[in-house]
């Protein structure tokens, strides 16, 4: 096998191992409690997870996941929005929500819902490019609509956190749901 083609499998398993924790946090987070630890309700949200039996799972995916996308990254664009969400990934999981002090609280809103935004950039404009030169073969088409429409959905999740953290206040479910659907 050569050296290129190796690395392009490695970056792929990396990829997809990402993809899956991000997939898993809210799963192993709620199972995780309702399961191993004793006490541990359904959380409000994936972040209240921080004050849990269970913060070193959602401190470790969140670091897994910001890890991986330090070293991602195949052109410029790439590699500065991926340095941007390792970095936001990083504040997410060292400044909980479920802090007394209001400044910790906003930066990991904030850094949250900036992550989300850039998880939407990647789906909507980088994951969606291609070789002029190769063309568009059907696999990318259909990995291309797949994209998009992952991209408008986590559009759609980030309006309503945005929405629901400064007027509605829903159900901690609910927000639960949408940002496990934003990741």
């Amino acid at each position: 096998e050569e050296p290129r083609e190796s690395l392009a499998y490695s970056s792929k398993a990396l990829r997809n191992f990402v993809g899956l924790s991000a997939i898993l946090i809210p799963v192993l987070l709620v199972f995780g409690g309702m399961l191993w630890t004793e006490g541990t309700d359904v959380q409000p949200s994936i972040s209240a997870y921080f004050d849990t039996e269970l913060r070193g799972v959602f401190v470790g995916l969140l670091l897994s996941i910001g890890f991986f996308f330090f070293s991602y990254g195949y052109k410029k664009l790439d590699k500065i929005l991926s340095s941007i969400a390792a970095t936001l990934s990083l504040v997410v999981a060292v400044f909980p929500t479920t802090s007394c002090t209001k400044w910790v609280k906003e930066v990991h809103n904030v850094s949250a819902i900036t992550f989300f935004i850039l998880m939407a950039v990647f789906c909507l404009y980088l994951f969606r490019r291609y070789d002029k030169e190769k063309g568009l073969t059907e696999e990318k088409k259909n990995r291309n609509s797949f994209y998009t429409a992952m991209g408008i959905l986590i559009i759609i999740c980030v309006i309503w956190l945005i929405v629901d953290h400064f007027y509605i206040k829903a159900d901690g479910l609910i927000v639960l749901i949408l940002e496990w659907i934003a990741l």
